[in-house]
């Protein structure tokens, strides 16, 4: 199998170092190059010329037709975009860069230009948190609908109680051959069996890979309690 380089430009040192310590425990991937600025993206890909190049796209440092200019520099490359941001706007940006898809929140449907990612191809996930909103997501044909948050969580704050594994059995018999499903929400690899015997077909972790000691074999072991 071919080796798979990753290079990334991000201003958080802990994204970085994450990623660097993901890529370390995949076999036939390398992590080959990182940088804070945009500005150096031209220099990292005709260095490295790296197959994946993350960038954060909610960064100050990154001006409008930023992504798509990195996208020209080398058709090899390919460009992920990457922001925590609630901006519609830089969401944008990127998928006129060629982005593959797009997840939104409920909140998000309300102002985003769903008529104009479906008539582009986009690929569209969004978050749920109950049968109402999965309701309401279905209408919208997603490419995948997350459900949540699954158990307690602390990397947000949730508009609703945690599901819980009984009610995310509901939901994957309720859409069993209708869509695609992700549980989401405080799964780490004690409870991922648990999870996954509801039959999702895949589970979303955070803090299961960032708060661990050793990331790389966090990922290792969670990857493995999938093929039990």
């Amino acid at each position: 199998m071919e080796q798979i380089s990753i290079a990334v430009i991000d201003d958080q040192p802990l994204f970085i170092d994450g990623l660097k310590a993901l890529c370390a425990g995949v076999p036939n991937v390398k992590f080959v190059a990182s940088a804070a600025s945009v500005s150096a993206a031209p220099a990292i890909i005709m260095a490295h010329s790296p197959h994946i190049l993350f960038v954060e796209v909610a960064s100050n440092d990154v001006p409008s037709g930023a992504i798509s200019n990195i996208c020209q520099i080398s058709a090899d490359v390919r460009v992920v975009g990457l922001t925590g941001a609630r901006s519609i706007s830089l969401a944008i940006q990127t998928l006129d860069a060629g982005a593959y898809g797009v997840h939104l929140g409920q909140e998000d449907v309300h102002t985003a230009d769903l008529a104009a990612l479906a008539a582009a191809g986009i690929r569209l996930g969004l978050s749920t948190h109950g049968f109402y909103e999965i309701l309401k997501a279905l209408h919208f044909r997603p490419s995948y609908i997350a459900l949540g948050a699954v158990f307690p969580t602390t990397t947000k704050v949730m508009p609703t109680a945690p599901q819980g594994v009984k009610r995310l059995a509901r939901y994957v018999r309720l859409l069993d051959g209708v869509v695609p499903l992700v549980a989401i929400g405080g799964i780490d690899l004690q409870v991922l069996p648990e999870v996954l015997a509801t039959g999702v077909g895949c589970a979303a972790v955070v803090r299961a890979v960032t708060e661990a000691s050793d990331p790389a074999a966090a990922v290792a072991a969670l990857q493995q309690a999938f093929t039990q």
